[in-house]
């Protein structure tokens, strides 16, 4: 599948990434919480997350 070591390289640091930015998500909402934010504000961070995820990934590639 990935024949290239460049190509293996890119594949794990992609897989990194978006393990360490998806890990971000859970430990969000309570820091939101515990700094003042009211639900519907929470969930606007936490929307933001989605869409800017649907509208970059296909400009990325």
């Amino acid at each position: 599948m990935l024949s290239s070591r460049g190509a293996l390289q890119t594949f794990i640091a992609t897989l990194v990434f978006f393990v360490a930015f998806y890990v971000l998500l859970v430990p969000l909402p309570p820091y939101l919480a515990r700094i003042g934010l009211d639900d519907w504000q929470i969930g606007l961070v936490l929307g933001s997350f989605g869409v800017a995820a649907v509208l970059g990934r296909p400009l990325a590639g």
